[in-house]
């Protein structure tokens, strides 16, 4: 059953629930890829999305979004979630007593789920007496948010923080990582990891020159506020440029009417969200999904003759062994066009991409 997005985007999610790819797992043990040296980096990043109290435009939600700067070595002027690198900070064992002394339990989140990304395996069960990877890559997340546009997820707070002292530690954390952990412990704060909901995980494809050799794995979580946060938000003119609160479709709208410049996760991630015009049902999506974890979104590129096609597991052309380190470089070109494709090849979760503004998911996978 095919359906326009507002008459925006041509797309297909035949599934209520969004994309369940029920596609080979290919994170089994003998593609771990030989994890100790990876051919990236591992990162994560938050989509905020907090309600509105606006009630005359199409959705009651916004979503934060930030540009990056022009000077950024990947996807520069590129508008983008908050995050960035995982770092040994984020394992620190003295993580542990601060969610001890939070009175919740971390059992939900560092359980297994049926479906687990690269960066979430354990890396030779990493150092045991640091902190579990579902929980270091949340705090990732969230260090990250709050220092690239000052919103910082707390719970059980037991000091106030006023402004001043949030720009003091933001600075602070900005200049170095293991900050975060120091300002938690000082004023006894506790990051929210329980309210952020795994949502995907993309791993950079090979092979796209504008993203020259840097390639990263990134994990995406949500996080659903109850309003628009006033206070202390604002980007940091270094690696952030410009900071935004907007609506799925608005944002769409502007990639392709050429006012801005989305990347093809942030496209599929709007795209899928568009389908919700209420805050309340996207986040019982989102909840849905994230009970079974995700998997590695790693995108496989062909050539066609009026787009180049990134293929996602569950499509019937996504390769049974995908060319994760990129040692055999260069695009399969296909003698389709991306309409016939579609016709030619109906299980779908491909996106095309025409040109940098005008991209394009299909995701059909009954």
């Amino acid at each position: 059953m095919e359906s326009q997005l507002a008459g925006h985007i041509p797309q297909i999610w035949s599934r209520a629930g969004g994309v369940q790819c029920k596609a080979k797992l290919f994170f089994k043990a003998s593609l771990r890829i030989k994890m100790k040296r990876l051919p990236w980096k591992e990162s994560a990043t938050t989509i905020l999305i907090a309600k509105s109290t606006k009630t005359s435009t199409t959705f009651n939600y916004k979503v934060l979004m930030l540009k990056r700067s022009g000077k950024s070595q990947f996807m520069p002027n590129t508008f983008v979630f908050p995050g960035g690198k995982i770092d040994q900070a984020d394992f620190h064992p003295g993580w542990k007593d601060i969610f001890a002394s939070s009175g919740k339990s971390i059992s939900d989140i560092i359980r297994s789920k049926p479906q687990e990304p690269f960066l979430i395996q354990p890396k030779d069960e990493d150092d045991r007496e640091g902190l579990h990877r579902r929980l270091a890559f949340r705090i990732c997340a969230l260090r990250e948010t709050f220092e690239e546009c000052g919103v910082l997820s707390i719970v059980n707070a037991k000091a106030d923080l006023d402004l001043d002292k949030l720009r003091y530690w933001r600075t602070r954390v900005d200049q170095n990582a293991s900050s975060f952990l120091q300002m938690c412990q000082e004023s006894q704060l506790c990051p929210d990891v329980w309210s952020l909901h795994e949502t995907s995980d993309w791993l950079t494809p090979v092979g796209r020159k504008e993203l020259g050799t840097r390639r990263f794995d990134t994990i995406f979580y949500s996080h659903f506020l109850p309003q628009i946060p006033l206070q202390g938000v604002s980007f940091d003119d270094k690696e952030v440029t410009e900071l935004c609160w907007t609506e799925p479709l608005a944002m769409l709208e502007d990639a392709k009417a050429g006012k801005l410049e989305l990347a093809p996760p942030q496209v599929y991630e709007f795209t899928r969200m568009a389908r919700f015009e209420k805050i309340e049902d996207l986040e019982k999506d989102v909840s849905s999904r994230a009970k079974q974890g995700v998997s590695t979104t790693f995108p496989v590129l062909f050539k066609c003759p009026d787009c180049t096609l990134s293929v996602l597991p569950g499509d019937e052309l996504y390769p049974e062994t995908p060319d994760f380190q990129g040692k055999q470089p260069g695009w399969k070109p296909l003698e389709w066009n991306f309409q016939q494709l579609n016709q030619k090849f109906p299980k779908a979760n491909r996106i095309a991409i025409f040109n940098k503004h005008n991209i394009v998911p299909f995701v059909q996978l009954r």
